[in-house]
């Protein structure tokens, strides 16, 4: 989602999950983005793109303007899904990508995404 506008993007792709029944390979990116500004575009690197708030002030909103909803300081973007992502403040905001891959199953998905959150926030 965010290949432009990087400042600094370290990307990190290890397996997880093993407790939920399976392992998937995440990747997972820090980006370091200078506001004021604006990121526009179309989700299509995987099923669900997570972009955790770290620190900083930033909206997302879908492309007629309607904001996303944030649970837990993250922004769920899905496949095929347009968004503005906006840093209102000039100070650096700090953000984590999460790429989430296709779940056959909807019960694992949840478990998936609930450990990512942890890892995340913790």
């Amino acid at each position: 989602m965010l290949d432009r506008g990087y400042v600094q993007g370290v990307p990190c792709v290890f397996e997880a999950m093993s407790s939920i029944g399976t392992e998937v390979s995440l990747e997972m990116s820090e980006v370091l983005l200078q506001g004021p500004c604006v990121v526009s575009g179309v989700q299509t690197a995987c099923a669900e793109e997570l972009i955790f708030v770290l620190s900083g002030d930033v909206e997302i909103s879908e492309i007629d303007g309607k904001p996303m909803e944030r649970h837990d300081n993250c922004f769920s973007i899905l496949r095929g899904q347009r968004y503005h992502l906006n840093v209102t403040s000039s100070e650096p905001v700090k953000l984590m990508r999460v790429l989430v891959p296709a779940f056959q199953n909807a019960g694992q998905a949840a478990l998936a995404k609930a450990q990512i959150t942890g890892m995340v926030l913790n």
